[in-house]
């Protein structure tokens, strides 16, 4: 476990399948070469919607950030795939969304990524 809270997986343990048929080597040779990579279509507006639905459910249980007045004032939840609140789980589109962004790091593994610099 690499953090305090004990989570940490390693890329090849966060593989989502459904990933492998969005992101493609292309996408990855684009972010070698411009910095950054637009990727369409990822969620449809269905997964969109219920996904954002989902946040919303979860809004009661965000905490204010401990900014001090003076700057910037948020609602922070930090959100995990396998989490449970109050014996509820975070909705089936939040969590394919978690496992689309926690899936990237072994694509990126195997399509070779280099790096991406601005220097």
């Amino acid at each position: 476990a690499r953090t305090d809270l004990g989570d940490a997986q390693g890329a090849r343990d966060c593989r989502y399948p459904p990933l492998s048929s969005i992101l493609t080597d292309d996408h990855i040779r684009e972010l070698e070469r411009r910095h950054v990579v637009i990727v369409d279509n990822v969620l449809s507006d269905v997964d969109l919607r219920y996904a954002r639905e989902n946040v919303k459910a979860l809004r009661s249980h965000m905490e204010k950030s401990v900014n001090d007045t003076s700057v910037r004032q948020d609602m922070i939840l930090s959100v995990r795939e396998g989490d449970h609140l109050d014996g509820r789980d975070h909705g089936d589109a939040l969590v394919h969304c978690i496992r689309l962004l926690r899936g990237i790091p072994y694509l990126l593994g195997k399509f070779e990524y280099s790096k991406s610099h601005s220097f």
